[in-house]
């Protein structure tokens, strides 16, 4: 998604924000299980490990989705890859409430290819003018029961 619409949807959450950016670092979040206990089930901004990254001072408040999370840090937000291994547990936290406390998680900082102003797909011809094959349907598999994506 473009910056800017990005950013207009995360100011419908926090009114306050006034950029976002692409993370340079990743982060790592210790979850405890106070942190499990009080949050709250398919909810992207009170699960275990938003809580646990307010809880720890890492941010302000978080939205943590199963690709892509936001830390908001003062009016800025930052924007993290959620590697597979912290989607994994977030399907199992808002399936049953269960996420593995005293365990270190991260969130990764976005890959090139993924950041803000990285150019999106640039159509290439062949270099002997042949048409390219078509291109099969794909199907696209959506977990359910889980969160929907943090935007």
């Amino acid at each position: 998604m473009a910056k800017q619409i990005v950013l207009k949807k995360l100011r419908q959450i926090w009114p306050d924000i006034r950029d976002v950016r692409d993370a340079t670092e990743p982060v790592n979040i210790s979850v405890e299980d106070q942190d499990r206990a009080k949050g709250r089930r398919k909810s992207s901004g009170e699960c275990a490990l938003a809580r646990a990254c307010v809880r720890t001072g890492i941010a302000d408040a978080a939205l943590i989705g199963a690709g892509t999370s936001y830390l908001k840090r003062g009016t800025v937000a930052i924007r993290y890859s959620t590697p597979e291994s912290v989607a994994r547990e977030v399907v199992s936290f808002d399936r049953h409430g269960d996420f593995a406390p005293g365990r270190d998680y991260h969130l990764a900082k976005m890959k090139p290819s993924q950041c803000f102003g990285a150019r999106e797909g640039e159509r290439r011809g062949r270099e002997d003018g042949s048409r390219p094959q078509k291109r099969r349907a794909v199907v696209i598999h959506r977990t359910v029961r889980i969160r929907s994506q943090a935007l």
